[in-house]
């Protein structure tokens, strides 16, 4: 059996809850990254892949990130230098991912409002011949608290969404609410992004001390 000193058991125990941490990370990133891509449905299947691309990708990171610290995790906890060897390769390929998935985000950021008035006007104009199209525009004006384009509703009647509980009339304009709401998630993706790299860094530092007292301890028990 393999026997760890205490300093190394402590490593050994970091690693376990850093790994740990990562499994929430990338729950995390998985959920923001599917916030946006809803909100990026609302504005239109037409909008370029850039965005959307890039969201999706951040999700599919956020899978990896999860598989990846699972590995970690157990290899950590069942002190398995094999496991961690490979985790500690895909950890260095997942940081170097990361960090340019979280500058990409940063930069595309930029494109938002011109998405947003290529696309939003156009889906507007079908609220009323489009099913799906109107039930997408209720749900967002109802959740961003906003009416029209403009902060008004240029035909009669005016939908239900555009008013409060109190049947107040929600004054902000929708093109605006829904940047300042695509721009938020995009910036969460990034921080989060930012936050699993430096997490992902000190796990592989870790990892490779525990591999080292591993093999120690198995040559001290062969010998």
């Amino acid at each position: 059996m393999v026997t760890l000193s205490c300093g190394f058991k402590c490593l050994q125990v970091i690693l376990v809850i850093l790994n740990s941490v990562v499994l929430a990370c990338g729950i995390g990133l998985i959920c923001v990254g599917s916030l946006a891509e809803s909100s990026l449905q609302t504005v239109g299947q037409n909008h370029q892949s850039q965005i959307g691309g890039m969201v999706i990708a951040v999700i599919t990171v956020g899978c990896i990130i999860f598989l990846t610290g699972l590995l970690g995790f157990c290899g950590a906890f069942m002190k398995n230098a094999c496991m961690l060897i490979f985790y500690g390769i895909l950890l260095g390929i997942l940081t170097a991912g990361l960090l340019a998935s979280g500058i990409a985000g940063l930069v595309l950021r930029q494109e938002v409002p011109s998405v947003i008035s290529k696309n939003l006007l156009p889906i507007y104009s079908e609220y009323e011949s489009n099913q799906e199209v109107k039930k997408l525009i209720d749900i967002m004006q109802f959740k961003l608290q906003c009416c029209g384009l403009n902060g008004t509703w240029n035909s009669s009647p005016i939908p239900k969404s555009c008013f409060n509980g109190e049947k107040q009339l929600y004054a902000n304009n929708c093109e605006e609410a829904l940047e300042n709401f695509l721009h938020g998630n995009l910036v969460g993706i990034a921080i989060a992004i930012f936050v699993i790299a430096f997490i992902q860094v000190m796990s592989m530092v870790f990892a490779a001390c525990v591999i080292r007292a591993i093999n120690s301890s198995n040559r001290n028990l062969s010998s």
